[in-house]
């Protein structure tokens, strides 16, 4: 079988669109030039260019594989050979969608995701939780006793408290 020579497409000053994958701000700033980029909340995108990726890849990779910032880029998703990395996580179009897999469908996920994803997954839990997005006590037990039986160094908190603290 012979190697594929596909040359990249993408020109280091493209701009790439880059999410914000975390909760609360995320501040990425090139140790070299200083160039400074801010997302403010989960979600927000900003488009980065992708010399500037190279950059961040290999001097701060853990901003794209904690992951605390998403590519929206198939190719350069590609390119960082990060294509088996995002198949464990969720994407932002695939959040309502996991809410509601299947209860072995879901479990194998979370086992499968990273814990930096499992973190994620208990934050938007909570934030569904208090904002009445999510009332399912089965959902919410399963992600709880699922994220608690791989977290073996303790539990995450009850997610179930959440709520009912909330309506007291």
């Amino acid at each position: 079988m012979a190697v594929s020579t596909k040359k990249s497409k993408i020109k280091r000053e493209d701009l790439i669109e880059v999410m914000s994958f975390t909760n609360g701000e995320v501040i990425y700033q090139n140790p070299r030039t200083q160039e400074e980029y801010i997302w403010n909340n989960f979600g927000d995108i900003k488009d980065v260019p992708f010399s500037e990726l190279i950059e961040m890849k290999s001097r701060k990779p853990g901003y794209l594989t904690k992951p605390w910032l998403l590519i929206l880029n198939d190719e350069v998703i590609e390119h960082f050979n990060l294509t088996d990395f995002y198949k464990t996580i969720i994407k932002p179009e695939e959040i309502d969608a996991f809410y509601k897999m299947e209860e072995k469908e879901m479990v194998q996920f979370i086992h499968n995701t990273t814990k930096d994803m499992r973190r994620l997954i208990v934050t938007l839990t909570r934030q569904k939780i208090r904002n009445k997005e999510l009332r399912d006590l089965f959902v919410i037990r399963l992600i709880e006793s699922t994220i608690n039986e791989i977290n073996t160094g303790g539990d995450i908190s009850s997610l179930l408290k959440i709520s009912l603290l909330d309506e007291e």
